[in-house]
């Protein structure tokens, strides 16, 4: 395979950075210099989506459990669990989808994950000194 087989724009970024490169002038930030799914974790985007965009109207549950995330809209629940990646462990139960690691589910997600047992032991010990 050749390196330009699945990136259709392959060919212009490299005439983009050449005639930057000819014209002494550096390649802007914004120039669009990788490809769009190496630079940016489609499943993340689109489980955010999900989970958080409130003009969906899907009533999404996210329980007292971090482990529990509730789907009821079976679409949105299936491109939700596709879009997890295996590190994550999901398994669903009908519109229930049960994160099997939920601190990872935290960290790949963007969400500041609980305080595990020994970091809340740490912060009452400072607390009482």
């Amino acid at each position: 395979l050749n390196k330009y087989e699945f990136d259709d724009l392959y060919i212009p970024r490299k005439v983009w950075a050449e005639l930057y490169n000819i014209s002494n002038m550096p390649i802007p930030e914004w120039a669009p210099m990788q490809q769009y799914s190496k630079k940016y974790d489609q499943g993340k985007i689109k489980a955010k989506k999900i989970l958080f965009d409130k003009h969906l109207k899907l009533s999404k549950v996210i329980s007292n459990d971090p482990r529990i995330i509730e789907i009821p809209d079976y679409k949105q629940n299936a491109a939700f669990i596709q879009s997890l990646p295996q590190h994550i462990n999901a398994k669903k139960h009908g519109a229930r989808i049960e994160v099997l690691n939920p601190r990872e589910f935290d960290k790949w997600i963007g969400r500041a994950p609980p305080p595990t047992l020994v970091e809340r032991v740490k912060s009452t010990l400072t607390w009482l000194k």
